[in-house]
This record gives structure tokens, C-alpha cells and sequence, in this order.
């Protein structure tokens, strides 16, 4: 049998010797089915297979983060295999420094595996330091490196974090901005809209929080960097879409991994103690869409609301309490019962509401307050853009809606340790069309940690 050639180019992975079998076995295992293709018109008249191909068998080529996939693929066959590196990567001068942190065990294995792979992700759950890996990976390579954000909140905390740190001008790209230095903080949005000229002259990409960004554009810049060095920063890499096949295209595979339940255990994140609050069943027609379900169960929900306000204000005795909203109006309206119908007269322990149309200086302020006490209890919109929440005591759930998937990252911000080496998670049953599905999918995560402590109806409930 002849041998099948893997030349690695600076974009694509090439196949030489290849026949029918050869091309079928590596379409196999480069191709994945997005959520929903069933509904694509494509798809109904027969037009698409209801598969993504990331092989195109025409050219012959690959992504190269799938490597490791095909070559264990044309190995489990016994197909004679030789792959070639043809890549010559820019060399740079040194950048001068400073960064005198010492990382948990953790964080260095996962470094120098990640330095040891070149193009991989290293996946930690949030609030365990993904951000000091990226920082200190900047440091070992020392050469010019491209560090990607998704949200302008997360493009200042970083730049702000790494000339803290780095004690050194950082570049910006976006808000606006467009400044390059030898490191530079830049918005994936910003970035793709840009002449991919621009980041060539970096030895070292970073995309932070790859989870969260569009799939499509992690790929298409990705694909395109010709850094020597291509990491992904993640809490999981699994998504919601089905897409996770295009961030592993992109940045290459998992290079390490650590489990909430494994990192509590060993004392770096605190005890969760998951807590539910029931809510009365509403009933809804087949017509009812998801907005008028989320208005009407959610939002405009007077008995929940009411039971949410008078929670956060019992636990609010004990330490912070963050409650995470995903509306404005509903963000006002538990601010509202809070200060107007429990804590009337009492001034100095009245919550504040905080989004993300809010000025910088107003976040800014509003969250020293938090982290110092002043203010005891915040509601807010901002867990989902990213912004580090100071710690807290407790934390409620009041958006409902939300998958296991984005519950893994509000945790992160829950569980840093401080003070409170056990901490408290509210989450509503919502028993209702929509709701009641979000809800067991949460559920099914609960469960999934041993670490996690759950109160006796969460642990009793079967999915």
C-alpha cells in the first residue's frame, strides 16, 4: 500500500497518495452536523448532506487543527503515513519584559504543554487563571504576540491587566483604536474587518474566551495567522450551535483540561451549595413564542420576582450578592421591589442595577463598591460580557433561560475563593413552556460536578 504524505503548509494540511478510501476515511473525521440543519431549505430538497466539510476533497486539504484527528484515523486503518512540516515560521527580536507571577501547578502544566503543542487549547473553568496562562505563555515566548477578545469590556480589563503585569506599552485594536505594539490587545470583531496584513507580524496568537465567539470568525482568523504559536482559552469548547469542530480546526486540540470538581477538591475554587427556588406552573398555548413566554414568566413575573428580592435580601446579611439578569426592564423591576417594597427607609443597604450600556467610570465605581462592601447587593447583566465581577457570597440565577453551557461560566465568578470558603447558588424551577427544558438542562450540569452540594429536591430530580 502506498503511503499517504501530510504536508503541513502555512494554512492547510495537504494530502498526497490519496484515493477514494483515503479521501472518505478523512471526511469522516473532519466534518460535523450544526444544530438545526434539518431546517435549512438546502437540506429539505436534498441539496446538502446536512454536514459541514472541512476537507475539500478537490484541493485535498485540511485544516491544520485537525491533524492529530486524521493521522489517528489513517493509523486505526493501518494506512502507511508520513507527515511533513513545511511551515517556516518569521523570527523576531526578543520583546522586553517584566512578569513576576507564580502560577498554581495547574496553570504551569498547562502552559508548557501548550508551549510543548504550539496550536491547541487549554481548557480551564472560569476564574482559575486562563487569562494569567495566556499572559504568562506571552512571557515564556517573548516575541511579538496578538492577544483576541470578544467584548470591549474585556478589551480594557486585559490591556489594563497586561501593562499592570508586563510593565510596557500594549497595543489596542478597536473602540475605535488601532495601535499596534509588540503586544497588543485586539477585538475579534474589530480584527476581521481589518486587512489580515496587519497581524502577520506576530509570533504568538491568543484568542481568549474562544467558547464565546462566533465560531465562523474564530476560524476564518485562525486559519489565516501565520504565528508560529496559535492558543484558545476556554471554559468548554462545546457549544450550544454544534460548532466546536471549527474552534478545533482553528486553534488545534485540547492540550489540557481540569474539572470544577477537580480544582475545588484540591482548594482553589470554593464549595458551591445549589439552592432552588419553585415558582407556580404558568400555562401557555402553542402559539405563545419564546418572548412572550420569557415577558410573561420572567420579566413582568410578579410572585417571582417577589420571592428573588426577598431571597437576595436574607442572604444579603451574610456577604455580596450578585443576581444575574439577561433584560434591562427586568433588571429595574427586581431593583425597584428591593429598594421601594423591602428595604424602604433603609438607604445605605439599597441594590444597584448595572448594565451594559452604562459609562465605564459608572461600572467602574459601582463595582468598587461591590468588591468592598459598600454594596451589598448588585443586579446585573454583566456575567455574560465577561467583566470580572468582584467575589461574593451568593449568587441568583433570576435570568432563567440559560443552558448548562453558560452556567459553567457564571460559576467561575461565583467560585474564586475569598473570605467564603462555601458560597451559595439560587437557581428558579421555572415550570412552564421553554423554561422547564432550560431549567433540567442546568439541572443536568448540577449533577455532573460531586463537588457541587445540592439541596435535596435538586438531587432528587431524574432527567
Amino acid at each position: 500500500m502506498p503511503t499517504v504524505k501530510l504536508i503541513i503548509q502555512e494554512k492547510h494540511v495537504w494530502v498526497y497518495g490519496r484515493n477514494r478510501r483515503i479521501d472518505a476515511l478523512i471526511d469522516q473525521v473532519t466534518m460535523f452536523q450544526p444544530k438545526g440543519f434539518e431546517w435549512s431549505e438546502k437540506y429539505k430538497e436534498g441539496e446538502w448532506d446536512g454536514f459541514v466539510h472541512l476537507y475539500k476533497q478537490k484541493m485535498g486539504t485540511f485544516p491544520i487543527g485537525l491533524l492529530e484527528d486524521v493521522q489517528l484515523m489513517l493509523q486505526i486503518k493501518d494506512i502507511p503515513l508520513e507527515t511533513v512540516d513545511h511551515r517556516i515560521f518569521q523570527k523576531f527580536r526578543s520583546v522586553k519584559m517584566a512578569f513576576d507571577v507564580t502560577l498554581r501547578p495547574y496553570q504551569v502544566e498547562a502552559v508548557c504543554r501548550a508551549l510543548d503543542m504550539k496550536r491547541c487549547v487549554i481548557q480551564l473553568p472560569c476564574g482559575t487563571g486562563k487569562t494569567i496562562c495566556g499572559l504568562s505563555l506571552i512571557a515564556s515566548v517573548k516575541s511579538p504576540a496578538v492577544f483576541y477578545v470578544h467584548k470591549k469590556e474585556l478589551l480594557y480589563q486585559t490591556k489594563e491587566k497586561m501593562e499592570e503585569m508586563f510593565k510596557t506599552k500594549i497595543g489596542q485594536v478597536g473602540d475605535g483604536k488601532i495601535k499596534l505594539r509588540p503586544i497588543t490587545v485586539a477585538m475579534i470583531q474589530t480584527a476581521k474587518r481589518l486587512p489580515k496584513e496587519l497581524f502577520t507580524n506576530f509570533s504568538l496568537a491568543i484568542f481568549d474566551e474562544c467558547h464565546h465567539l462566533s465560531a465562523e470568525t474564530f476560524y476564518d482568523i485562525a486559519k489565516e495567522t501565520k504565528a508560529e504559536y496559535i492558543i484558545g482559552l476556554s471554559a468548554t469548547i462545546r457549544r450550544e450551535d454544534g460548532k466546536e469542530m471549527l474552534i478545533k480546526a482553528g486553534a488545534g486540540p485540547i492540550c489540557y483540561s481540569a474539572s470544577t470538581t477537580d480544582l475545588i477538591r484540591k482548594g482553589y475554587l470554593a464549595t458551591p451549595h445549589i439552592h432552588c427556588m419553585k415558582v407556580k406552573p404558568i400555562t401557555f398555548g402553542r402559539r405563545d413564542k419564546w418572548a412572550d413566554v420569557y415577558r410573561k414568566a420572567i420579566v413582568n413575573n410578579t410572585d417571582r420576582n417577589n420571592l428573588i428580592a426577598a431571597k437576595a435580601v436574607e442572604l444579603s446579611l451574610h456577604g455580596k450578592v450578585y443576581i444575574h439578569v439577561k433584560q434591562i426592564a427586568h433588571g429595574k423591576r427586581l431593583v425597584n421591589i428591593i429598594n421601594k417594597k423591602i428595604l424602604k427607609g433603609v438607604p445605605d443597604r439599597q441594590a444597584v442595577f448595572l448594565h451594559g450600556k452604562d459609562k465605564t467610570s459608572t461600572r467602574k465605581d459601582t463595582l468598587n463598591d461591590f468588591k468592598t462592601g459598600e454594596l451589598r447587593i448588585l443586579v446585573s447583566t454583566l456575567l455574560g460580557e465577561g467583566v470580572d465581577v468582584p467575589r461574593m457570597y451568593a449568587l441568583v440565577l433570576a435570568s432563567g433561560g440559560l443552558s448548562g453551557t453558560f452556567v459553567r461560566q457564571v460559576f467561575g465568578r461565583l467560585l474564586r475563593l475569598s473570605d467564603h470558603g462555601v458560597v451559595h447558588f439560587w437557581d428558579i424551577w421555572d415550570r412552564c413552556k421553554y423554561l422547564l427544558d432550560h431549567w433540567m438542562a442546568r439541572v443536568d450540569y448540577y449533577q455532573s460536578e460531586e463537588a457541587f452540594v445540592l439541596d435535596k429536591e435538586i438531587q432528587d430530580i431524574r432527567l
